[in-house]
């Protein structure tokens, strides 16, 4: 997947990130120079946010098999199959995959989706947190 646009190749070249896997760092410039994000430098925090959040995942897969797939998949540009791996996740170490995951993709939605499993594990039966109001929620 080449990066043809001018802005997707400006994003990797000020990139620099030789380490990273060439098919991940292509797939998140081409999504980050989208048009998504109105200041160059916004993109490439972004970009860099990514790539942090994808290689963390990789250094701390050891002997999960799940984690391996998704650190293969992630290397392979594949963002979206691998956060298939990571669904309904509700519990360490997939659960904090799942919000690396968020951030791979780049779903907010997802990681409010991530945010709210969570939430729900720790609330106690019925739903209410005392003390807490239902914005809270």
């Amino acid at each position: 997947m080449p990066a043809e646009d001018p802005v997707t190749a400006d994003l990797i070249r000020r990139l620099d990130a030789t380490e990273a896997p060439l098919p991940l760092v292509q797939a998140l410039a081409q999504d980050f120079a989208s048009g998504r994000f109105p200041d160059p430098e916004l993109a490439l925090n972004g970009l860099r946010a990514a790539l942090a959040a994808a290689a963390e995942t990789a250094a701390l897969a050891g002997e999960n098999e799940t984690l391996k797939q998704v650190a293969a998949l992630n290397a392979a540009g594949d963002r979206a199959g691998a956060a298939v791996l990571l669904d309904g996740a509700t519990e360490e170490p997939l659960l904090s995959a799942a919000f690396r995951q968020d951030r791979i993709c780049n779903a907010p939605r997802t990681g409010g989706g991530a945010a709210d499993r969570t939430a729900q594990g720790r609330r106690p039966r019925g739903g209410r947190v005392p003390g807490l109001g239902r914005s809270a929620l």
